[in-house]
């Protein structure tokens, strides 16, 4: 009995693991990572709402967010990371992003004209 519990629970902490990592690579692709000037910022887009953080280095991290109207964000507003990650736990499957002209426009006036959108 006490052989059946320990495997019992080692697949518990695997499957709970697997989960964790499966969150994450979904959690991945609603983010899209912008290099400007030397710092780095990202945006991840939830279903109506998109959330910034201006620069993902620093320790005090400068978060906003946007309402996302017709798939473009609208006026940012200030936010903390407590209520962008409150935001991800409510949501089950974020987007998958497919980045069109008006996301780098959007990009562009949040991040300055001079901008690296980085991949993988």
């Amino acid at each position: 009995m006490e052989a059946i519990r320990k495997e019992a629970n080692i697949l518990i902490r695997f499957l709970i693991e697997y989960v964790q990592r499966k969150r994450g690579r979904d959690l991945d692709r609603a983010k899209v990572r912008v290099k400007y000037g030397d710092a780095y910022g990202e945006v991840l887009y939830l279903d109506k709402q998109a959330f910034i953080i201006q620069n993902v280095e620093k320790e005090e991290k400068e978060v906003s967010k946007a309402k996302l109207i017709d798939g473009r964000l609208g006026p940012l507003e200030k936010s903390t990371l407590e209520e962008m990650e409150q935001a991800i736990a409510k949501v089950e499957n974020p987007p998958r992003i497919m980045l069109k002209e008006h996301h780098f426009d959007d990009l562009k006036k949040v991040f300055g004209k001079e901008i690296e959108v980085l991949l993988g």
